[in-house]
């Protein structure tokens, strides 16, 4: 093990089988300890009661998450220069408050949002992963008290255990990744509370790139606005050059039909519009997001609308009765296959309105082709609205987003304004817009995503989830193995259960 001569780093690394993020840990730990920094890497040996990836606490997919962390240390041969730890460390005081935990009095998910110890907002933390686990924004708490319980614990035991960590090991910077679920919110707050330079790492909005963001996680909804804002108004290139880069973003989305990051959601759609669809009819279509990617983060409350639903659903009622006007609500592909609140509520209005067509998300129909179409768009935090904008479509922002202030879309802030705006572009199809600026503002988020971030040094961004080290990746069977022996094994559990059951 290398002690080396430099700074102290800590790295807490609560569970490794999610690719990309423990090769960013790797590439970071190598990167210290190139330069003669001691590292000190915190890990859990099945020490959560559950999380992200093993929401029953599994020992088959607790044995492959630590599995893959080890294969890839061997893999970059830092096993002996770095000192391993577990991340418990807990008080028999600390103990005793975390065991008689009992959950408290919720109702809803905003009471549970609402739930504080000491400095830490873990009720935040807890239903972010709830919320993550059922991809349902707003889960029935009475359903999950257990489960809920289970998190409350996990944040509890990682909060205590930080501090302690901290003031032990006395580091000059911790690493974490993410930031927002039950088992890393609270080890961030942690070194918030003492003053530690905290840097938690996460994707880029482009291929072979990571992201660093100091001092907190970067869903920070201010810190994020800052940040698009300053990686503009800091860079040293030219105006024309920061167009360049900021409008290709927007070019190569519509081309390729991708995100940079490696996500796609255009391959399978085609250049057709909906068979209803009339130029003659003065046509509004609302692109929907997936309302739980944003359920458990500060700040991006919308400012009109409980939720999407009922943004929609009102939006919808008070267009109806305007002659010549129909909506199409595109659904956001990522909702394909969801069974939610949202997804619910979207099939249970199909047919319901003449003024209305809905889109599904597994629907072929061009985004692209359907935005080019309309008269305007709406949109509650989907990034069409920025692709509106570049391309000269009227949009209309009706959620709080982390690009509101750029100036791309209008910001509406009551439901009364919608209305009155389509009622004013139908009376005044003419009026006048400045374009001009309303493209650089969707630009600067362009610029923004593909230029912010730090490039791989070690390892090879392939796809979304491959990421190799001198042509090897960790553990190349590790998803596969790991799903086939987990269902095998709770397989073989619920027939022994059920076996007991019946021979009592």
């Amino acid at each position: 093990m290398n002690k080396g001569k430099g700074r102290k780093i800590l790295f807490y690394n609560p569970f490794s089988a999610w690719p990309f993020h423990l090769e960013t840990d790797l590439e970071l730990v190598k990167k210290h300890l190139d330069v003669g920094d001691e590292v000190i890497f915190l890990t859990c040996n099945r020490d959560l009661e559950v999380c992200e990836p093993n929401h029953t606490h599994n020992y088959l997919d607790c044995h492959a998450c630590i599995t893959r962390r080890k294969h890839g240390f061997r893999l970059l041969g830092l096993t002996d220069k770095v000192e391993f730890k577990s991340f418990k460390d807990l008080t028999d005081e600390q103990s005793k408050i975390i065991e008689q935990y009992q959950g408290l009095e919720m109702k809803t998910i905003d009471d549970l949002k609402a739930v504080t110890f000491e400095q830490c907002d873990i009720g935040m933390a807890v239903a972010a992963s709830l919320i993550d686990r059922f991809r349902e924004a707003e889960p029935a708490i009475a359903d999950q008290k257990e489960y809920i319980n289970n998190l409350m614990r996990v944040a509890l035991t990682v909060y205590f255990s930080m501090k302690n960590n901290i003031n032990k090991f006395k580091p000059d910077e911790l690493y974490l990744f993410n930031g927002r679920y039950a088992a890393l919110r609270p080890a961030l707050r942690a070194a918030q509370e003492l003053n530690i330079n905290v840097k938690v790492h996460e994707r880029s909005g482009v291929m072979g790139k990571y992201t660093i963001t100091q001092g907190t996680y970067p869903h920070d909804f201010e810190k994020k606005k800052q940040s698009i804002t300053e990686t503009w108004e800091n860079s040293t290139l030219g105006l024309e050059e920061k167009i360049k880069i900021g409008s290709k973003w927007y070019e190569d989305c519509r081309q390729y039909g991708l995100s940079k990051a490696g996500l796609t959601y255009k391959v399978k759609q085609e250049d057709t519009l909906p068979v209803n669809f009339d130029t003659n009819k003065f046509n509004v279509v609302i692109y929907s997001s997936s309302e739980e990617e944003y359920a458990a983060i500060s700040g991006y409350l919308s400012r009109i609308y409980n939720n999407q639903n009922d943004g929609v659903q009102r939006i919808v009622e008070g267009l109806r009765f305007l002659p010549n006007v129909h909506i199409y609500l595109r659904v956001h592909p990522n909702l394909k296959g969801v069974n939610n609140s949202q997804t619910r509520f979207i099939e249970s209005i199909k047919n319901t309105y003449p003024n209305l067509t809905v889109i599904d998300a597994a629907s072929t129909i061009s985004s692209y082709k359907l935005m080019d179409s309309a008269n305007v768009v709406i949109v509650f935090a989907s990034t069409m609205g920025l692709e509106a904008a570049y391309a000269g479509r009227k949009c209309l922002l009706v959620r709080r987003t982390q690009w509101e202030d750029l100036g791309a879309c209008t910001r509406i802030n009551s439901h009364e304004e919608v209305v009155e705006a389509i009622k004013d572009m139908i009376a005044n199809p003419s009026q006048k817009i400045d374009w001009e600026a309303r493209k650089l503002g969707a630009i600067k988020f362009g610029f923004y995503n593909n230029t912010y971030g730090i490039p791989f040094q070690y390892f090879k961004h392939e796809t979304r989830n491959r990421l190799t080290y001198n042509n090897s990746i960790i553990s190349p069977d590790f998803l596969f193995i790991r799903r086939v022996f987990s269902r095998l094994y709770s397989n073989y559990r619920n027939f022994v259960s059920v076996f007991k059951s019946k021979n009592k």
